[in-house]
This record gives structure tokens, sequence and C-alpha cells, in this order.
């Protein structure tokens, strides 16, 4: 008998497969990656700003991208990215 999977099955185990390959992927990144413009910080592959220091201090800003960098060197199941903000202008 052929087993009948609805979509939201189907679908959890087609992302299964994915997220077993990406959750001990670490990122490599390093200071040099990254744009910090008027306290504000991206990545340069990156179509989007974070926010950095609000006084726009350049070593507090960098010092939260050294945060970030830190972060992502952990497995996904371990980082803690609520610190990082998404700025909006």
């Amino acid at each position: 008998m052929r087993k009948v999977y609805d979509q939201e099955q189907k679908r959890i185990q087609e992302m299964q497969k994915l997220y077993v390959s990406h959750k001990n992927k670490k990122f490599n990144y390093k200071i040099e990656d990254f744009d910090i413009i008027g306290g504000n910080w991206q990545h340069k592959d990156w179509k989007v700003w974070m926010k950095g220091d609000p006084n726009r201090d350049y070593s507090k800003t960098k010092s939260i991208v050294l945060k970030y960098i830190d972060e992502c060197k952990k497995p996904y199941g371990q980082r803690d990215l609520s610190q990082f903000h998404l700025c909006s202008y």
C-alpha cells in the first residue's frame, strides 16, 4: 500500500535534508568582509544594513561586528543573533 503525505509532511521531509546539511555550517567571516559607515555596518555581499553604535562611534560599531563574527563561528543551534538588528531608513 502506498503512503499518502499531506503537504506539510512533504515539506518537512524535504526541509529536513537541508537542515541536516546546514546545521553545523559555520561562517568564517573576517572584519575586512564588512563595511562600517556612519555607525551602521553590512557585509559586502549583503543588500541590507545592520544597526551599529547610535553615536556613530567606529570602534564601538567595530566591536559589534566582531561579536557578530564570533556568533557566526558557532553551530546554528548555538548562535544568539538576537542582539543584532536591521537598520531602517
